[in-house]
């Protein structure tokens, strides 16, 4: 489980969408990325410029030519970018894509186990720097559309216990290999 690449590569909106795309046209230019993502130019140009930092796109040392791919995958995005594309079909397969690209729904979905309950203390621990209204706002996300299962525990104090659903189980194996 790579979970630093993983909140690192959430940190933009865009950024596991983007490697998708750029893995799937070997390489493309700004506007027709911002146009198959229907991203703005900003948030587009914020995750390229994360990406680039990172380490996974370069500027295609060849474009010039109006045929050529103006970004394209270094070595170590082309490692990451079949997780991405595997993500990004998968969450929209199941009809959660805006919100699997959410800052801390895949590391979330990542973290939390189809077997194991884990209470929200134990999920934060994990996570790291994640605020706890962040996390809140996490949880209630992923357990409204059913990627996660929250049971109340009757006790003093009352516990709350999250697993992974079932069907969630794919997305979360793809996001703990980024």
């Amino acid at each position: 489980m790579s979970l630093p690449r993983l909140l690192s590569l959430t940190r933009r909106r865009w950024a596991i969408p983007l490697l998708g795309d750029l893995h799937r046209l070997d390489g493309a230019k700004f506007v027709t990325l911002c146009n198959r993502l229907g991203a703005n130019q900003g948030a587009m140009r914020q995750s390229l410029d994360h990406l680039i930092e990172q380490g996974f796109v370069m500027r295609n040392p060849g474009y010039g030519h109006p045929l050529r791919p103006e970004y394209i995958l270094t070595p170590a995005g082309a490692k990451v970018a079949p997780t991405c594309v595997a993500i990004d079909d998968l969450a929209h397969d199941l009809g959660v894509r805006d919100l699997c690209f959410r800052r801390w729904s895949l590391p979330v979905l990542s973290v939390v186990k189809p077997n194991v309950d884990l209470r929200f203390s134990s999920i934060a621990e994990t996570l790291g720097d994640i605020t706890d209204r962040a996390l809140s706002i996490a949880l209630r996300d992923l357990g409204a559309a059913e990627l996660l299962a929250r049971e109340v525990v009757a006790s003093t104090p009352p516990t709350t216990l999250y697993r992974l659903a079932r069907h969630a189980r794919p997305l979360s194996e793809l996001a703990a290999r980024v």
